[in-house]
C-alpha cells in the first residue's frame, strides 16, 4: 500500500518568504520610527513638541534628584554637570564635580546616569547640555560649602527670568558650526549657538536664549527656578525637626525652651516663642548637654544648621512642657497649645512665609495657632506630649 505525500507548490514557498520579508521591513520601520520619536537627537526642528517633552523630562529628573538631596543629603542642591569626554566610560555621571572652584556658572553635559533618566543613551544624552548657578552646586570639594535656603537665588537668565539651572537641547550642527569644533566634543560651541555658546567663559555665562524663533540657532532651552527647586525642602526640614524633638522628649521628658528671634541660637530660660535652639543656656559654657547640639551629638541634622534653615523655623513650646523639671504629661488642655483646631499640643513649629512677622508675643492673647495661608513655605507641625 502506497502513501500519498503532499508537497507544497513552489509559488507557495516564494509567497511565504515574501510575506516574512514584508513583515520584517514593517517591524524595522516601526522600530526606527519609535526610536526617532523617543530620541532627542531626532528633534532638529525647534518647534517640534518632542523637544519640549525631552527637556521637561530631563528637568523633572534633575528636580527629583535635588529635592531629595542627592548623594550629599543636601536638599535643594543640584548635581554638577558632566564635563568628561563622550568616550569616557564614566560619561553621564557626576564624579568630576564642578571643577573644584566656586565659579558663578557651571556648564557641561547633563549627568543623565546620575539623575537616572531611563531610555537615554550616550548619543542622545550628549545633546542635552546643562548649566547651574554655582550657589546651588552639590559639590563637597568646594570650600566652604554653599548655603542653600530661601535666600539663595538663581542668577541664570532666560528672557529676563531668573533660574537656578538651565537645560539646553542642541539640534543638528548649523552652517559654520562644524568648522569651529567637530562633534563629538567637550567644547559647547560645537553644539550651542548664540548666547548659549558663550557659556564656555563661565564668568559671563549668565544669560541664555531659547532659539525657537531665532534664525541660525536651533537650541531649545528650559529653566528650573530657585522657588521650584526649594518648594518641597521645608517638608524635609520639618520631618527632620519633628523626629529630633520627639527623640529629645523621649530621652529627657521635656522639650527645650526657645532661642530668641533675632538673637543667637542658644535656648534661653523663660523663652517659649522663637527659634529652634541649637545650643544650651547662655550661661552653660561648654556644657551644653542635654540641649540641642548640631555638631557634637548629631541631634539636629547638620544640613539644617549648615544651610541656615534654622533662621526660617518658628518654634513655640508650652510653658508646662519646657525645660528640665516640667510636667508636660500632667498638663491640662488649658496649659497646652492649639494648631488649626487641634488642642493639647506641647510644641508647634514650622517654616512660615515671613518669620519676621512672628514675635515672642505671637499669638496674641492665647495659645491658638493657625497654619499660614501661603503658597511658599507655609508649613506648620505640632507635637503632643
Amino acid at each position: 500500500m502506497s502513501r500519498v505525500i503532499e508537497t507544497q507548490p513552489e509559488w507557495r514557498h516564494q509567497s511565504g518568504f515574501a510575506l516574512l520579508l514584508t513583515l520584517l521591513v514593517l517591524v524595522v520601520g516601526a522600530a526606527t520610527l519609535f526610536v526617532s520619536a523617543r530620541s532627542p537627537t531626532a528633534h532638529t526642528d525647534p518647534h517640534d513638541p518632542g523637544v519640549s517633552r525631552s527637556l521637561a523630562d530631563a528637568r523633572n529628573a534633575v528636580l527629583a534628584y535635588a529635592q531629595f538631596g542627592g548623594a550629599n543629603n543636601k536638599p535643594g542642591a543640584l548635581p554638577c554637570p558632566d564635563t568628561r569626554e563622550k568616550s569616557d566610560p564614566q560619561a553621564g555621571q557626576v564624579g568630576n564635580h564642578c571643577k573644584g572652584n566656586p565659579d558663578p556658572v557651571y556648564l557641561g553635559r547633563l549627568p543623565w546616569r546620575t539623575i537616572d533618566i531611563s531610555g537615554l543613551n550616550a548619543d542622545s544624552a550628549s545633546n542635552i547640555w546643562y548649566a547651574i548657578d554655582g550657589d546651588f552646586a552639590n559639590d563637597p570639594l568646594i570650600p566652604p560649602a554653599s548655603r542653600i535656603n530661601p535666600d539663595t537665588t538663581g542668577d541664570l537668565s532666560i528672557s529676563g527670568t531668573s533660574y537656578a539651572a538651565v537645560l539646553i537641547l542642541a539640534g543638528d550642527p548649523i552652517e559654520g558650526q562644524s568648522e569651529l569644533a567637530k562633534r563629538p566634543n567637550t567644547d559647547p560651541r560645537a553644539y550651542l549657538e548664540d548666547e548659549n555658546a558663550e557659556a564656555e567663559t563661565v564668568d559671563e555665562a549668565i544669560s541664555f536664549v531659547d532659539c525657537v524663533d531665532i534664525e541660525d540657532c536651533n537650541d531649545r532651552v528650559i529653566g528650573l527656578t530657585a522657588d521650584t527647586l526649594l518648594a518641597r525642602v521645608p517638608s524635609h526640614v520639618i520631618e527632620d525637626v519633628s523626629a529630633t524633638l520627639a527623640d529629645f522628649y523621649a530621652e529627657h521628658g521635656y522639650f527645650p525652651t526657645a532661642a530668641e528671634l533675632g538673637g543667637n541660637d542658644t535656648c534661653k530660660d523663660g523663652t517659649y516663642r522663637g527659634r529652634i535652639p541649637v545650643g544650651g543656656p547662655e550661661d552653660a559654657g561648654d556644657d551644653r548637654s542635654p540641649h540641642f547640639v548640631c555638631d557634637d551629638n548629631g541631634i539636629l541634622p547638620d544640613w539644617i544648621d549648615a544651610n541656615g534653615w534654622n533662621d526660617y523655623i518658628y518654634y513655640a513650646v508650652a510653658e508646662a512642657c519646657a525645660g528640665e523639671g516640667s510636667a508636660c504629661s500632667d498638663a491640662g488642655s488649658g496649659e497646652l497649645l492649639t494648631l488649626d483646631g487641634l488642642t493639647g499640643q506641647a510644641v508647634i513649629f514650622g517654616v512660615p512665609p515671613e518669620i519676621d512677622a512672628y514675635s515672642a508675643d505671637y499669638p496674641p492673647g492665647d495659645d491658638v495657632f493657625e497654619t499660614p495661608t501661603s503658597e511658599k513655605y507655609g508649613w506648620m507641625r505640632s507635637i503632643s506630649p
